[in-house]
């Protein structure tokens, strides 16, 4: 871990020992945990609302950067579920289409 007294700040973003600010611009920070990448929005009453840097489909919210983080773990896990369920579908359509 590093020691929190080192870590920079970027932006008013609060410091933290498990997160890596990317970058920082106009009330949007772009963060990493080395797994996931986010873009964190300050939400007007506290928190943040989260977009998914790489899946723009991946949209949370979070009262803290971890809370952030883990609800976005969870709505990318429900994402996938979601997409694998449509393509399932599409796929079981079209044979049934070219069945007759």
């Amino acid at each position: 871990m590093i020691p929190e007294a080192s870590l920079p700040v970027y932006g008013g973003l609060p410091r933290t020992n498990c997160y890596t600010v990317v970058m920082a611009r106009r009330q949007k920070y772009t963060v990493t945990d080395g797994k996931l990448t986010l873009d964190l929005y300050p939400a007007e009453e506290g928190g943040y609302v989260v977009q998914g840097t790489f899946d723009r489909a991946l949209l949370t919210q979070g009262e803290t950067i971890e809370e952030a983080f883990e609800n976005a773990r969870d709505a990318a896990k429900t994402l996938a579920e979601g997409r694998g369920r449509v393509e399932r579908d599409e796929r079981g359509s079209a044979r049934r289409k070219a069945a007759g």
